[in-house]
């Protein structure tokens, strides 16, 4: 029997804190994950929005290395990363050569962690930049091993308990013919501000990155950015053009959010039943069937009615953890509604729109903590639209950002001052606060800026037909009037 009630229906809204199994259980696969999961790719970058499943990506590709018996993957966090020493002032050429010291040392800790040799930052010391020379065109594991090697002697070995050197090295190398290393790395934006050193430390790590790729065999870099980051260094250096080539957005379709909220109840369901999921399920669509267990099908959407999760990926934004964080409001109002009833109970619409004024609070949180790094004042501008209407057409919308919001506020975008009220409202729709709809005969369908990303530019098509709407997601926390 499936539980609303349960916290492990749903599963982990953050993949670092769920179990590979349990991953691996309902991990959907995309089209567009072929590139990240070619264990051939040098470098691939993916970018997405908070909330998009980025770590979840990462960490599953870390299980299938692993399970493949790769000899060497680090998944880290950009942290790990992180120089011990004290915060300096460096140009371009400084802070590519100090990223490449940071990875060298990172593959030199695990190193030392597999053989047993106790390492500190002070012990395994930064690769001087003579000796990162002479790597390149060399295999850098096999490199950096012998470089180890060369450090923890027969006294030190004797020290630790090393019995036999060569034979631990050869295990952790596995095959000595592939000598790869997987670097994979999560959060190598979670601490970061706009500010002009920001802007450089970071976008430099994805040009050493680029480097270390191109002139040092047996290195393969993943790596997963938010969009709104990437969009504001990418303004500040040029040098990311070189790298745009190795990038795919992440994002979800009706349908695949879809099977991803099924596949949580199916892996549910089996680990309750202590039986495995099939991937062929989530492919032929069981998911639907598993989905209507814990949710009515179909919702009533406008004059008609939606797919139950065409209505989740249009409050969700198309990101899995809000979907997932809407599901479980959405359960505990269900059981809360019906706890005098024996049956089991299943989410309505009707519990989805009771909690959409508090879910919404938490968006516009998310929002403001997501883009502040953008526009200081990110919170004032959305909170000005609060009891006003909830859709304009083109003219409508410039009109009022230049009355309610423009008037009364000077606003900056990445550092540069936004003068028309076109530059602020491309900018909402880029980050999601407002989107593009049109009526279907049954509804509004709706249109993001990945889906038209030149509306709001060119003067001679600023819509392409569609008014604007601030999204759903936000409606019933700011009391738009419709």
């Amino acid at each position: 029997m499936i539980r609303l009630d349960d916290k492990k229906l749903w599963g982990n809204e953050a993949a670092d804190d769920e179990t590979p199994e349990v991953l691996r259980s309902y991990f959907i696969f995309h089209k567009n994950y072929d590139e990240f999961f070619d264990d051939d790719e040098r470098l691939v970058i993916a970018r997405a929005q908070k909330g998009m499943g980025k770590s979840a990506l990462i960490n599953r590709y870390a299980d299938k290395l692993e399970s493949e018996g790769e000899p060497i993957v680090l998944n880290i966090k950009g942290a790990d990363l992180v120089a011990q020493k004290a915060d300096v002032e460096l140009n371009s050429s400084e802070y590519i050569y100090d990223w490449q010291q940071r990875i060298c040392m990172a593959i030199n800790r695990e190193l030392g962690s597999r053989i047993g040799f106790a390492a500190n930052d002070d012990e395994i010391l930064l690769v001087e930049n003579s000796e990162l020379l002479g790597f390149k065109r060399r295999n850098l594991l096999g490199s950096l091993i012998s470089r180890l090697k060369n450090k923890i002697g027969p006294i030190q070995l004797e020290k630790i308990g090393v019995a036999d050197q060569e034979q631990i090295l050869k295990r952790v190398m596995g095959d000595k013919k592939r000598e790869r290393i997987y670097l994979l790395i999560d959060d190598i934006d979670a601490t970061f501000h706009s500010t002009d050193k920001e802007c450089l430390r970071l976008s430099t790590f994805f040009s050493a990155c680029r480097d270390v790729v191109r002139n040092f065999q047996g290195v393969y870099i993943r790596i997963v950015i938010r969009s709104d980051v990437w969009a504001t260094i990418r303004k500040s250096d040029e040098a990311l053009d070189k790298v745009e080539q190795y990038i795919f957005d992440l994002k979800w379709s009706n349908k695949e959010m879809g099977a991803l909220l099924g596949g949580r109840v199916l892996s549910y369901e089996g680990r309750k039943n202590n039986s495995e999921v099939s991937l062929d399920d989530l492919r032929q669509e069981t998911w639907k069937g598993a989905l209507g267990k814990v949710m009515e099908n179909p919702f009533p959407w406008g004059s008609g009615t939606a797919n139950n999760f065409r209505i989740i990926h249009t409050y969700s934004a198309g990101r899995p953890r809000w979907a997932l964080q809407l599901c479980k409001m959405a359960a505990d109002e269900a059981i809360k509604v019906n706890q005098n009833d024996t049956t089991q109970p299943r989410i309505k619409f009707g519990h989805i729109k009771q909690v959409l004024e508090e879910y919404g609070q938490f968006r516009l949180d998310d929002a403001t903590r997501e883009h502040i790094h953008q526009c200081n004042n990110i919170s004032l501008i959305v909170n000005s639209f609060s009891s006003q209407r909830y859709r304009y057409n083109t003219s409508q919308l410039l009109r009022f950002i230049k009355d309610s919001v423009l008037k009364n506020m000077n606003v900056l975008v990445d550092g540069e001052e936004i003068e028309e009220p076109q530059q602020l409202a491309r900018f909402l729709f880029k980050i999601g606060f407002i989107i593009g709809a049109k009526h279907d005969g049954n509804g509004l369908v709706y249109s993001t800026f990945e889906d038209k990303p030149d509306l709001l530019q060119n003067y001679s098509n600023m819509d392409d037909g569609l008014d604007w709407v601030i999204h759903p997601s936000f409606q019933a926390a700011l009391g738009v009037s419709k």
